[in-house]
């Protein structure tokens, strides 16, 4: 018999062709004559892979799961997400066993998306359905199975659940990435700033009434640079690193810099540079900043353990760009209602100039210019991936993959913040409201006047010289900071006698120590491409065991250091 749908607000199990359907809210969420074909038609046509992560929306009689799980390879998992609270009351009632007891299928319920979005970021794996998931490093790619007319009911949310798992993996790999060319640089720096915490200010959060201008290195800021020096001095000045030179060169004198570069390079950016306040990321080369903030990098037992002992300043997101960062520090300095402007951040440029006049990059090419060579630099528009883009002002310009994803990044994060404006007259639109450079120049006219009335930043007071003052009452006292690194010291050197065979522990109990140690000192592997997690294998301790003696140098320099006081 032919099954019917009626409109009752509880899902109801009648009796279809060959077996049963699933009435709710007036609609079949299976066909009422073959209601087990669809699906089995959607799992025959699925290419599973390794390492696949498929998402099955709205399971109900779970039909098709045990056939999906049967041709999955072993290292994939099958997640079944269900958005409607009595849909999924339902499935836990029907869903059968054999299906409940896979180690491979796990549940997630409704309004647990964002908790399985952070097991993506998180060391180690949540339950789902009372069952461990697996670790982020298992999974390579997301696919999705509608396993009934349930998907239906919320398209949308179910369209942004997998757009979100996917950019979840893809992002994890990325992150991976970074962690394989940098991870192992970032844990360094991170150990030699912390001597210098104790001596650093606070970043005062809601302290500045000035109107702000955030620079960034664009070619766009060379425009805003021809303001006269006296009206830009009447902004407070957050400069981005590299566009230090060119404000000094104008005789301009920022009232803060950002640094979140973690190389060697970045050097160049303060030649020459006077004694200015520096907020730096506690994972950049930066030392003796006037102010730290940190960047989570990564979700490891060390950075918790950090977090524990006190030494770790104000967390800000990790943004990957300088200009991002510096933004993020303008927010959270300003008071309420306070402008912020943004200039040269373009995440594009025009032909032959990647940044702005007087910075690192620009006085580099100036002085390898020759007959042959020319002034302009256009090796940036042929790299990998660099092709045109229509900017703010209608133009074309040249940008790359990580160009636009940092300004996807902009305008996903600040594109809705009040009283944040783009005064730079180029580069890549940036989703926030734009001001012209004569609009820029009435503001700091306005602050120089000591009028009240600051345009679209009406009533905003114009005190406020300095993002903080005197030293943070929370900062970590110089013997939490030796106690900290002396106990990361002296477990290195046991976890070395360890694996060298020394000590009176041996067979299962040796490994446990080994692998116990390991496991709150990732900094000792983040990097390998295996990172990820913990191992066993001779490979992977041998290659721990490398990093150990690397370790222990630079965490004895910052030990001497807390006593000398410098590096």
């Amino acid at each position: 018999m032919g099954g019917f749908a009626d409109d009752s607000l509880e899902p109801l199990l009648i009796s279809a062709g060959e077996g049963f359907t699933v009435s709710y809210r007036g609609r079949l969420l299976y066909s009422g004559r073959d209601p087990g074909r669809a699906v089995l038609r959607a799992v025959e046509g699925l290419q599973a892979r390794e390492g696949d992560l498929v998402l099955c929306f709205s399971p109900l009689l779970c039909r098709g799961i045990p056939e999906l799980a049967a041709k999955l390879p072993p290292s994939s998992a099958l997640l079944l997400v269900e958005a409607d609270p009595a849909l999924f009351d339902f499935t836990l009632a029907h869903c059968p066993s054999p299906v409940r007891d896979d180690g491979r299928v796990f549940l997630l319920p409704p309004g647990a998306v964002n908790t399985g979005l952070r097991w993506l970021e998180q060391k180690r794996a949540g339950d789902f359905w009372g069952k461990p998931f697996p670790p982020p490093g298992t999974f390579r790619r997301v696919l999705r199975l509608d396993c009934s007319g349930g998907a239906g009911l919320s398209p949308s949310l179910y369209d942004s659940i997998e757009r979100a798992f996917a950019q979840g993996v893809s992002q994890f790999w990325k992150n991976r990435a970074t962690l394989m060319r940098l991870g192992r640089l970032f844990c360094r720096n991170l150990f030699l700033n912390l001597p210098s915490l104790p001596s650093a200010r606070a970043l005062g959060e809601r302290t500045l009434r000035r109107p702000i201008l955030v620079a960034g290195s664009g070619p766009s800021l060379d425009t805003t640079l021809t303001l006269p020096p006296a009206l830009l001095k009447a902004l407070f000045i957050i400069a981005v690193d590299t566009a230090l030179p060119a404000f000094l060169a104008r005789g301009i004198r920022p009232d803060l810099a950002a640094q979140v570069e973690a190389q060697a390079a970045i050097e160049a950016a303060y030649i020459g540079a006077p004694d200015l306040p520096v907020a730096a990321d506690l994972l950049s080369r930066r030392r003796r900043a006037d102010y730290y903030f940190f960047s989570a990098f990564t979700a490891a037992s060390f950075v918790d353990r950090l977090g524990d002992a006190g030494l770790l300043p104000v967390e800000i997101p990790p943004l990957g760009s300088v200009a991002l960062a510096a933004v993020d520090l303008a927010l959270r300095l300003r008071r309420e209602g306070t402008p912020v402007f943004v200039s040269g951040m373009d995440f594009s440029f025009p032909p032959g100039r990647t940044h702005c006049k007087g910075s690192p990059a620009h006085t580099s090419r100036l002085l390898g210019w020759t007959r042959l060579s020319g002034e302009g630099d256009f090796s940036a528009a042929f790299r990998d991936g660099a092709g045109r883009a229509d900017t703010k002002d209608g133009s074309r310009a040249i940008t790359d993959p990580a160009l636009l994803g940092y300004r996807d990044l902009f305008a996903a994060r600040f594109g809705n913040t009040p009283a944040l404006f783009d005064a730079g007259e180029g580069g890549l639109p940036l989703g926030i409201p734009r001001v012209t450079t004569e609009a820029l120049a009435g503001y700091a006219g306005a602050v120089l006047a000591g009028g009240d009335n600051l345009a679209a930043g009406a009533g905003v007071e114009t005190g406020g010289a300095s993002p903080g003052a005197g030293t943070d009452p929370r900062r970590p006292s110089p013997e939490a900071v030796s106690a900290f690194l002396a106990g990361e010291r002296d477990a290195l050197v046991e976890l070395r006698g360890l694996l060298r065979g020394e000590g009176d522990l041996a067979g299962a109990e040796r490994e446990r120590r080994v692998l116990s140690l390991l496991e709150e000192r990732e900094y000792l592997y983040l990097h390998f491409p295996d990172g990820y997690r913990v191992s066993p294998s001779p490979s992977f301790l041998k290659r721990a065991r490398a990093e150990i003696d690397f370790f222990l140098k630079y965490i004895g320099l910052a030990l001497k250091s807390t006593v000398s006081g410098a590096l």
